[in-house]
């Protein structure tokens, strides 16, 4: 059985927050403890990966999905750039790289008490990981174009 919340017109535009609405979603379901906030976007996403958050949360505050990553980072300062994960000095293979975690916007599972306190995530968390290849996100036509090539396969 599901019920659908619609959301207020204040709340319901490109620019609002996912945690406004779900703090506006607790408001009307005063029974709800845990929310999970599962993004339309991430097509590939499967009932295994909630499964998974929905026995996690019972230990954490929070779960939420991240893909595994690789990367060596860079950022922009001043006009010059800086490695962020990596020492120049001593660059590393990328696959020598610490353990890293990227959030994929996949699914947040969170506590009423933490959402209502303006959060999703905290130290108490947990996460599920994502394989890189389910882990896409639809944000641009490109993204729908390869979505719907992985899905040919």
């Amino acid at each position: 059985n599901v019920n659908v919340h619609w959301r207020n017109w204040d709340t319901a535009t490109d620019e609002g927050s996912s945690l406004f609405a779900t703090q506006e979603f607790l408001k009307h379901h005063p029974v709800v403890d845990i929310v999970a906030l599962i993004q339309c976007t991430s097509p590939f996403l499967r009932k295994e990966y909630l499964e998974q958050a929905r026995r996690t949360i019972e230990k954490f505050e929070c779960v939420f999905s991240v893909t595994r990553s690789f990367e060596l980072l860079w950022r922009r300062a001043n006009g010059t750039l800086c490695p962020l994960n990596f020492d120049l000095k001593n660059r590393p293979r990328r696959q020598d790289l610490p353990e890293q975690f990227v959030e994929n916007g996949m699914f947040y599972f969170a506590s009423r008490k933490m959402i209502e306190n303006g959060q999703f995530q905290s130290n108490s968390c947990a996460i599920v990981e994502i394989p890189r290849y389910n882990s896409m996100e639809i944000d641009d036509p490109l993204d729908l174009i390869v979505a719907n090539m992985n899905i040919d396969e």
